[in-house]
């Protein structure tokens, strides 16, 4: 209903498992890992678990389509089964073909133990996939087990996969399942998304769909956040809904008013549980009230006690922030999230800065807000050699007459530095008001932002102080590109992305008469994309042709030039 208003291609917060739309954060990047893991170790059992919606079905739907041509999968959508009607449904899933009239379970173990010998005589893997495995019984989960006893000197002929709710990590710790949890060689639990990764998942999914990442505001994420706690299903419910009323309203942007109303909706939060909520409250502040005058009144009368008492844990917990303040900042748990990606990249390059002079992070006095951001994107074109002169009409339109193209994403500072390029960040002041700035370099703990016409070193926390995420960057596209190169074009751009592959992988491009976007292109490209921290779809948009022109060492301007460095 509102795709034509906004000019979707799609709707861009079905709750479908779609790997395409899949946001691949740094927890699903590492949950997609262990379980690709798990295949390659060839060594039994692997556990993902997660809450309802975190998108753990969504990260299988991905793992399937990077399995290797070898394997063969059995896929268990429903594990309400017993222990005879989950060995038939492998069986099914298998292509095991069983004759008998009078199954049981010997003769379904039977069959899958010969089919999984044969599979292994002819050089290929066999993986069983359980979805909702925590509705698994006891006696079906041993059953399972007793499936990985058959095994060669090297491996297991069937790897098991596990996906689950967090009921499914208790179910396991129970003694009489302590066999099968002994052999569980990965298992990651997959967390809701932080409030930073909310507004990456949004800005990812209307770009999906050709979308502006600025129809939710940076005001609306951290409401947004607040209501579905980081759970990417209830993202997709609670944002489709707030479309909708924006559409209704004809409104070009999802205002805070528009999303709690889409809450509501969603939760059904009616005048009943509102009268429930207050009544809570009264009770709790009740409570609060007693509980206050009983500590008054032992605190009179035990006064010198607990003065005592915070005296000599005060010395104590000096003695422990001095040595939290020594620890690692990497591995210490308070360090910034964003602060310690960076570091990692470019620890060796923060020493030398610290010689020189900090600047802090406002826009000059002297200047009116409203000139920001052209002074802002004449610091952009020219990070690209590019002469950009004030007024010069739509800045996209622009860029596009030197074969670049702008990129509006919602982020953090570790996507900055994955995509390496200069970016105009929209910062904010102490009062609030709105300017924008040109970063075009890191070095460790500090950056270079170019704020109004001078070039100056601030900190990264205070970047982190004054932006919320927005940020729009230049990328350089294919001399034919108009729209993302996918599998089946026979256009010039994959007579391009051919060679750009050719080039990462040493070897010879192929024939330029006979060049199409085929299956062993397409997996050429999503093996690129996964090493890339890139979603494995397999689709060649902006952010795939931003890492294949730095992977080729193309003449682009980066905010760190590994090769300098070297």
């Amino acid at each position: 209903m509102y795709e034509e208003y906004f000019d979707f291609t799609s709707p861009p917060f079905s709750i479908a498992p779609d790997p395409h739309y899949l946001f691949m954060s740094e927890r699903h990047k590492e949950a997609l890992a262990h379980l690709l893991y798990g295949i390659r170790r060839e060594s039994g059992f692997v556990l993902l678990t997660g809450e309802v919606g975190t998108g753990k079905t969504t990260i299988c739907r991905c793992l399937l389509e990077q399995v290797p041509d070898d394997t063969d999968i059995a896929f268990i959508y429903n594990p309400k089964l017993t222990v005879e009607e989950l060995l038939a449904t492998i069986c099914e899933e298998f292509g095991i073909n069983i004759q008998e009239k009078l199954s049981s379970i010997k003769v379904f173990v039977d069959h899958i133990n010969s089919f999984l010998l044969r599979s292994h005589a002819r050089g290929r893997k066999a993986v069983l996939i359980i979805d909702e495995a925590q509705n698994l019984s006891v006696d079906v989960l041993e059953q399972i087990r007793l499936l990985t006893n058959l095994e060669t000197n090297e491996r297991k002929l069937l790897q098991i996969i596990m996906l689950g709710q967090p009921e499914l990590k208790e179910m396991l710790q129970r003694s009489e399942l302590r066999q099968l949890a002994q052999r569980i060689t990965a298992r990651y639990h997959l967390e809701p998304l932080s409030e930073r990764e909310v507004g990456a998942y949004v800005a990812h999914r209307l770009t999906m769909v050709g979308g502006r990442s600025k129809i939710f505001p940076a005001s609306t994420i951290k409401l947004l956040y607040q209501l579905s706690r980081g759970i990417p299903r209830l993202i997709n419910i609670i944002c489709d809904r707030a479309l909708l009323g924006a559409y209704v309203q004809d409104q070009d942007q999802v205002t805070s008013s528009i999303l709690k109303k889409a809450a509501r909706e969603v939760f059904g939060d009616d005048d009943q549980q509102q009268n429930r909520k207050m009544s809570y409250w009264s009770m709790a502040v009740l409570f609060l009230f007693s509980s206050g005058v009983i500590l008054a009144t032992v605190y009179y009368y035990q006064k010198p006690r607990i003065e005592a008492l915070f005296t000599q844990e005060s010395v104590t917990q000096a003695d422990t922030m001095e040595q939290v303040a020594l620890a690692d900042p990497v591995t210490h748990p308070g360090a910034d999230a964003d602060e310690v990606g960076i570091q990692k990249e470019i620890d060796d390059t923060d020493i030398n800065m610290q010689s020189q002079e900090i600047s802090q992070l406002k826009w000059p006095g002297d200047k009116a807000f409203e000139e920001s951001k052209d002074m802002a994107y004449t610091a952009l074109f020219a990070s690209w050699a590019v002469p950009y002169i004030a007024g010069s009409g739509n800045v996209c339109t622009f860029a596009e007459s030197y074969s670049l193209r702008c990129l509006d994403l919602q982020g953090n500072f570790d996507s900055l530095v994955a995509l390496n390029r200069p970016a105009v960040l929209t910062l904010y002041d102490e009062n609030g008001e709105c300017f924008f700035a040109t970063l075009t370099a890191f070095h460790g703990r500090t950056a270079t932002l170019v704020i109004g016409s001078e070039s100056k070193i601030v900190t990264i926390e205070d970047i982190g102080s004054r932006w919320f995420g927005e940020y729009t960057l230049l990328w350089k596209k294919p001399e034919k590109y108009t729209a993302a190169i996918t599998p089946g074009n026979t256009t010039e751009n994959v007579d391009w992305l051919d060679k750009k592959l050719a080039l990462i992988q040493g070897r010879p491009p192929g024939s330029r008469d006979s060049m199409k976007f085929d299956n062993a292109l397409a997996r050429q490209v999503k093996q690129f994309q996964f090493s890339s921290n890139l979603v494995p779809d397999g689709i060649v948009g902006p952010q795939t042709i931003i890492h294949l022109n730095s992977a080729c060492g193309n003449d682009v301007p980066k905010l760190i030039d590994t090769q300098k460095d070297k």
